[in-house]
């Protein structure tokens, strides 16, 4: 039996199974992400199973992806050696490096208000937010327009100050999770200006990912902070504001996807690295016949050729080839295809670096240590007290509530492993006490 997960409350809903023992043979959700802490409690408590290398090794499409997986294989080394999860790839090809959120704006509004070419700046962001809220870019004589709209609070602003929240990173000598990093006051700063302003969505916390959309779709807002993979920037160009708005014969003249941003015009645009953590975890009380033609299906579904239809469709009727590269829709401004390629060549070198392998690293107060960190940050960003007065009260409360533990017991982990050397995108080699190194 197939039950659905919202995307608006997944995790939740993953735990209701746990908790009443309800649990489908399959959930499929993004294993390793927020989640974790859920994740490596059902491994401890028995609730999932593991995939045995012999299993998979009869299926050499999911082998290959097995072994490609970066965090598959960190979890493996981190959780007895066994595979629990099978991994999903987030593109067809190897497309993602960095983070493909990207800023959807409408290009007829910023025309409108007189700005000739898309912000590179965040400085230049603010001003053609709040063009696009108070200068009538549409063109009607009404009050009605607004700057961003997002789905909660997005990490890709911290990452332009060089700092990514969701990671552990090393300051003086120590690690510590990301989000105690003093890095953030400034993204939080630009943040609360926005919302104190009238530029930000005042409901951006309460949004869902339709809601945001909705909000481009309906030509409220101007800019949307959204998912921008092979997918969706189709499906939100065209299938979504496109349908919309049938008047316009070709979305892509009216809604562009901004270049990356960088700090100040001195600094170099960085972007969230990314990572794919989406996977199908596996009940315990499926045995190894069930699992095998689990893995059989999934074998099927995950093959090239499949996944290349699931991605584009029909060859011929919903896309066509030129050699290997694919061709749906043609970006006007640039004659290059909308599609992945097009967008991961401008944000895939700006990749921060983060050692991946750290943040996997389990301890017993890291493992069952929740901060949930992006509820703070928001209430950071739409509360009255001073930024970093609010900023230093959360890492005060996170650290009374386990993580002064965690932060302890991780680094006399790294100290017990030796020196853990960088691990960002390459190609990747498998140390026994943990480590990962790029080669």
């Amino acid at each position: 039996m197939t039950k659905p997960l919202s995307w608006d409350n997944d995790l939740e809903q993953i735990k209701l199974f746990g908790a009443t023992g309800t649990m489908p043979d399959v959930i499929s959700t993004y294993t390793v992400n927020s989640d974790i802490t859920r994740f490596y409690g059902w491994i401890d408590q028995g609730l999932l199973r593991d995939i045995p290398d012999e299993m998979v090794a009869k299926y050499p499409t999911l082998k290959g992806i097995f072994e490609q997986s970066t965090v598959l294989q960190a979890v493996k080394q981190l959780k007895d050696g066994k595979n629990w999860f099978i991994p999903r790839p987030e593109s067809v090809k190897d497309y993602y490096k960095a983070s493909h959120n990207v800023f959807y704006y409408r290009k007829d509004w910023m025309a409108n208000v007189g700005i000739s070419e898309p912000p590179k700046t965040v400085d230049g962001l603010y001003e053609m937010l709040k063009a696009f809220t108070f200068n009538d870019p549409d063109k009607n004589g009404k009050n009605d327009t607004y700057g961003l709209t997002m789905a909660n609070l997005n990490t890709i602003p911290f990452a332009i100050w060089g700092i990514d929240p969701g990671f552990w990173v090393e300051e003086d000598g120590k690690w510590i999770p990301g989000y105690f990093s003093e890095k953030n006051i400034e993204p939080l700063k630009y943040f609360r200006k926005l919302y104190q302003e009238g530029l930000l969505d005042p409901e951006f916390s309460k949004n869902g990912w339709k809601q945001a959309i909705q909000k481009l779709t309906t030509n409220t807002f101007g800019v949307l902070l959204r998912n921008g993979d092979l997918h969706w920037i189709n499906k939100t160009i065209r299938d979504n504001w496109g349908v919309a708005n049938p008047e316009y014969e070709n979305p892509f003249d009216i809604v562009g996807i901004l270049p990356p941003l960088a700090k100040d015009e001195s600094s170099q645009p960085q972007w969230p690295i990314f990572l794919s953590t989406g996977g199908s975890e596996i009940s315990s009380q499926v045995d190894d016949e069930k699992l095998d033609r689990i893995l059989e299906l999934y074998e099927y579904l995950l093959r090239p050729d499949v996944r290349e239809m699931l991605a584009y469709g029909i060859e011929g009727v919903d896309y066509k080839k030129d050699g290997d590269k694919i061709i749906r829709e043609i970006d006007p401004e640039t004659g290059e295809p909308v599609m992945s390629e097009w967008v991961r060549s401008q944000f895939n070198p700006l990749a921060m670096n983060v050692n991946i392998a750290i943040s996997y690293v389990s301890t017993p107060a890291k493992d069952i240590t929740n901060i949930q960190w992006n509820d703070a940050f928001t209430q950071i960003v739409i509360g009255t007290e001073d930024v970093e007065a609010m900023f230093n009260k959360f890492i005060e409360d996170s650290m009374n509530q386990g993580m002064a533990t965690a932060i302890e017991e991780l680094n006399a982990k790294v100290k017990e492993l030796g020196p853990v050397p960088f691990q960002g995108y390459g190609s990747f080699k498998v140390y026994p006490s943990l480590r990962y190194t790029r080669v």
